[in-house]
């Protein structure tokens, strides 16, 4: 395949599919660029706002090793466990568009699997609410002994 392809195009496309799915909702919890997509608050993809433009997916670990041997320009998840994530730059014409939506699609169906039981009820009823993020106080030094102060 040696058709141009259009980085910034497949990038709204793919946030396109990614928001189209149920209760898939966007954030940026690490920068204004980086376009995190989570359900239920999982992550299933990310995609930077930067060229080179990346996506990250999760994926089973034999899938992963399988489609990066047919397709060598896939890379082991960017800042991700290598095993479960997988990275595609949006300017590589060796990957298919449909490669890259499946994928997208597939993250989401394998995080949104692995939610608890109660989670899925709260999402289907729609009463699923973000948690809100927690303030974590810093822990306060040792002191010779093992004891800490209080």
């Amino acid at each position: 395949m040696t058709e141009d392809v259009d980085p910034a195009a497949r990038r709204a496309h793919l946030h396109a599919v990614a928001m189209g799915l149920e209760w898939a909702e966007l954030t940026h919890p690490f920068d204004a660029t980086t376009a995190v997509y989570k359900v239920a608050g999982r992550m299933f993809a990310l995609v930077g706002a930067s060229a080179p433009y990346r996506l990250n997916v999760k994926v089973d670990p034999e899938d992963g090793a399988a489609l990066r041997r047919e397709f060598p320009t896939l890379l082991p998840g960017w800042h991700m466990d290598h095993r479960h994530w997988l990275t595609a730059r949006l300017d590589d014409d060796q990957v298919p568009d449909q490669l890259l939506e499946e994928l997208l699609v597939d993250s989401y169906r394998t995080v949104h699997a692995n939610l608890s039981r109660r989670t899925r009820g709260l999402l289907a009823a729609g009463l699923w609410r973000p948690e809100p993020a927690t303030v974590r106080r810093p822990r306060e030094p040792r002191q010779p002994g093992g004891t800490t102060r209080r």
